[in-house]
């Protein structure tokens, strides 16, 4: 991962600890700029949140916490795409917690480490960029609007699906709105869209009645946007937990699995599924998904209590 330029936001009020980290981060090509309080903070980033690669953040400061701070960034569209790395001398449970709900993506401890400090920067620029890859990959094969394949990617699929299965027999379906662009001309295209928008609810609705109750069932931890239990998914396995620590994975997820109910897609640290299974899991289990654990100090490998107390 190339870092020449990539920029970092320091948000501490001790300057000899703006100094470690600027020291840290500089030898190895960022450019570190650097807020005492969260105030000055915010005026750096209005004017440069867009070249904002991370924030690290310590969370104990006068006047503004950056716990207050981090819920500032997690309520502003602008700055929710940012990383934010959380700085404590201690963290407990409930810090953690909280600082998760408001988006932060990873914890350092202080004093600090050089290389866990660089390996944590490193770590959610990888992350990010991990992300937006995933957004524009979703923007180039799904529509928008209904989150139906566009025309290259459902051709491109049919015809896999017809090389791996060309002796079975196929029903097509073509569903058309007749003159759909006189709703456009008349009422505009916010309103074209809003058709379209509610034609899939509905079409969702049925394909969701439609799934299978006694089809296999998973579970998803760590889930991101469901990218790593597709092909269970595409097997006809039926997901009924999800999890993971960023709401825009969650509510990607859940637009994409019809038949998991909003209150089974959970956003936070696993520790309160294991510790509240029987809340969310009333079935049989038959496989379990992971992907990486990327929660930190986070309760991650506390997944063994799951598997015990659940009918797994």
């Amino acid at each position: 991962m190339g870092t020449d330029g990539l920029k970092v936001l320091v948000v501490d009020d001790e300057a000899r600890m703006r100094k470690l980290v600027r020291d840290f981060l500089t030898v190895k090509g960022f450019y570190v700029l650097e807020a005492e309080n969260g105030q000055n903070a915010l005026a750096v980033l209005e004017e440069k949140y867009q070249a904002v690669t991370v924030i690290i953040l310590d969370l104990i400061m006068p006047d503004m916490s950056g716990l207050e701070l981090l819920e500032i960034f997690h309520k502003d569209v602008r700055y929710q795409n940012i990383p934010v790395i959380a700085m404590l001398r201690g963290i407990n449970d409930e810090i953690e917690c909280k600082c998760l709900e408001y988006g932060a993506w990873d914890f350092m401890r202080k004093p600090y480490d050089p290389t866990i400090v660089r390996f944590r920067v490193k770590n959610v620029i990888e992350r990010s960029q991990m992300r937006v890859d995933d957004e524009l990959k979703y923007r180039a094969e799904y529509d928008v609007l209904t989150g139906i394949l566009n025309k290259s990617k459902f051709f491109y699929n049919t015809r896999n699906m017809l090389n791996i299965f060309g002796t079975e027999d196929f029903v097509f379906i073509r569903i058309d709105i007749e003159k759909f662009q006189l709703i456009n001309s008349f009422f505009g295209m916010d309103e074209g869209d809003n058709l379209l928008k509610y034609m899939d609810f509905h079409r969702k609705i049925k394909l969701q009645d439609s799934l299978k109750s006694n089809s296999p069932t998973l579970v998803d931890l760590f889930c991101g946007s469901g990218g790593l239990s597709l092909g269970f998914i595409q097997n006809g396995f039926r997901s009924i937990l999800a999890n993971d620590i960023e709401q825009v994975c969650i509510n990607t997820y859940s637009f994409n699995h019809l038949e998991l109910s909003r209150d089974k897609a959970k956003v936070g640290d696993i520790k309160d599924i294991s510790e509240n299974i029987e809340k969310y899991i009333q079935e049989d289990v038959d496989i379990i998904v992971g992907g990486p654990p990327c929660q930190s100090f986070s309760t991650a490998n506390r997944q063994t209590t799951l598997l015990k107390n659940s009918h797994i």
